[in-house]
Protein backbone atom coordinates (compact mmCIF):
# COMPACT_ATOMS: atom_id res chain seq x y z
CA UNK A 1 0.00 0.00 0.00
CA UNK A 2 3.15 2.11 -0.63
CA UNK A 3 2.00 5.73 -1.39
CA UNK A 4 -1.78 5.22 -0.53
CA UNK A 5 -2.92 7.94 1.85
CA UNK A 6 -6.31 9.67 2.60
CA UNK A 7 -5.38 12.56 0.68
CA UNK A 8 -4.31 10.56 -2.85
CA UNK A 9 -8.28 8.81 -2.29
CA UNK A 10 -9.86 11.53 -1.60
CA UNK A 11 -7.83 13.38 -4.49
CA UNK A 12 -9.07 10.24 -6.92
CA UNK A 13 -12.84 10.56 -5.88
CA UNK A 14 -12.77 14.32 -6.43
CA UNK A 15 -11.47 13.72 -10.09
CA UNK A 16 -13.86 11.08 -10.70
CA UNK A 17 -16.80 13.80 -9.19
CA UNK A 18 -15.73 16.18 -12.03
CA UNK A 19 -15.18 13.61 -14.49
CA UNK A 20 -18.83 13.29 -13.84
CA UNK A 21 -19.90 17.23 -14.14
CA UNK A 22 -19.77 17.76 -10.26
CA UNK A 23 -16.99 20.56 -9.75
CA UNK A 24 -18.84 21.83 -6.83
CA UNK A 25 -19.43 18.55 -5.16
CA UNK A 26 -16.75 17.85 -1.73
CA UNK A 27 -15.21 14.17 -0.91
CA UNK A 28 -14.03 13.83 2.69
CA UNK A 29 -13.15 11.27 5.14
CA UNK A 30 -14.70 11.03 8.53
CA UNK A 31 -14.34 7.99 10.99
CA UNK A 32 -12.22 6.17 8.14
CA UNK A 33 -15.04 6.35 5.73
CA UNK A 34 -15.36 8.26 2.56
CA UNK A 35 -18.12 10.88 2.48
CA UNK A 36 -19.39 11.93 -0.32
CA UNK A 37 -22.10 15.38 -0.76
CA UNK A 38 -23.24 15.96 -4.13
CA UNK A 39 -26.30 17.50 -5.56
CA UNK A 40 -30.16 16.58 -4.99
CA UNK A 41 -30.24 16.50 -8.73
CA UNK A 42 -27.48 13.72 -9.24
CA UNK A 43 -28.90 10.49 -10.72
CA UNK A 44 -27.68 7.85 -8.13
CA UNK A 45 -27.29 4.96 -10.44
CA UNK A 46 -24.43 6.86 -12.34
CA UNK A 47 -22.67 8.51 -9.17
CA UNK A 48 -22.78 5.01 -7.50
CA UNK A 49 -21.21 3.18 -11.26
CA UNK A 50 -18.16 5.59 -11.28
CA UNK A 51 -17.84 6.13 -7.46
CA UNK A 52 -18.31 2.50 -6.15
CA UNK A 53 -15.99 1.07 -8.79
CA UNK A 54 -13.90 -1.73 -6.49
CA UNK A 55 -9.67 -2.23 -7.93
CA UNK A 56 -8.50 -5.35 -7.81
CA UNK A 57 -5.95 -6.36 -5.16
CA UNK A 58 -3.38 -8.95 -5.26
CA UNK A 59 -0.69 -9.78 -2.64
CA UNK A 60 2.12 -10.74 -4.54
CA UNK A 61 5.85 -11.90 -3.56
CA UNK A 62 8.66 -10.39 -5.50
CA UNK A 63 11.46 -12.86 -6.01
CA UNK A 64 14.70 -11.39 -4.44
CA UNK A 65 16.69 -12.42 -7.55
CA UNK A 66 14.25 -10.32 -9.25
CA UNK A 67 13.28 -7.15 -7.63
CA UNK A 68 16.12 -6.55 -5.12
CA UNK A 69 16.03 -6.41 -1.57
CA UNK A 70 15.80 -2.54 0.30
CA UNK A 71 19.39 -2.11 -0.01
CA UNK A 72 20.31 -4.23 -3.82
CA UNK A 73 17.90 -3.39 -6.37
CA UNK A 74 17.45 -6.04 -8.43
CA UNK A 75 17.56 -5.73 -12.49
CA UNK A 76 13.48 -5.09 -12.36
CA UNK A 77 11.54 -2.59 -10.18
CA UNK A 78 7.95 -2.82 -9.33
CA UNK A 79 6.48 0.82 -9.15
CA UNK A 80 3.37 1.78 -6.75
CA UNK A 81 0.61 1.85 -9.04
CA UNK A 82 2.17 0.56 -12.56
CA UNK A 83 1.43 -3.07 -13.34
CA UNK A 84 4.51 -5.31 -12.58
CA UNK A 85 7.13 -5.63 -15.44
CA UNK A 86 6.96 -9.67 -14.97
CA UNK A 87 4.39 -12.24 -14.51
CA UNK A 88 4.36 -13.47 -10.70
CA UNK A 89 2.06 -15.55 -8.95
CA UNK A 90 -0.38 -13.95 -6.40
CA UNK A 91 -0.67 -15.76 -2.60
CA UNK A 92 -3.82 -14.54 -2.69
CA UNK A 93 -6.47 -11.58 -3.86
CA UNK A 94 -8.91 -9.19 -2.32
CA UNK A 95 -11.79 -11.96 -1.78
CA UNK A 96 -13.35 -12.54 1.15
CA UNK A 97 -11.66 -9.00 2.41
CA UNK A 98 -14.96 -6.87 3.98
CA UNK A 99 -13.09 -3.76 4.55
CA UNK A 100 -9.64 -2.18 4.73
CA UNK A 101 -7.86 0.79 4.99
CA UNK A 102 -4.53 2.67 5.12
CA UNK A 103 -2.56 2.90 8.46
CA UNK A 104 1.03 4.07 9.62
CA UNK A 105 3.03 1.16 11.28
CA UNK A 106 4.96 2.28 14.27
CA UNK A 107 7.98 3.42 12.13
CA UNK A 108 5.79 5.68 9.92
CA UNK A 109 5.49 3.07 7.54
CA UNK A 110 2.27 3.11 5.30
CA UNK A 111 0.32 -0.44 5.85
CA UNK A 112 -3.03 -2.02 4.91
CA UNK A 113 -5.12 -2.83 7.93
CA UNK A 114 -8.45 -5.33 6.81
CA UNK A 115 -10.76 -7.78 7.92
Amino acid sequence: MSGVTPARVLAVMQKRLVALGFEGSAASIVAGQIQVSLPASADASTVESALGVVGKVEFVPLPMATYGTQTAPGPQTAEPGQPLPTQERSLFGNEGIASAHATQDSSGRTRSDSC
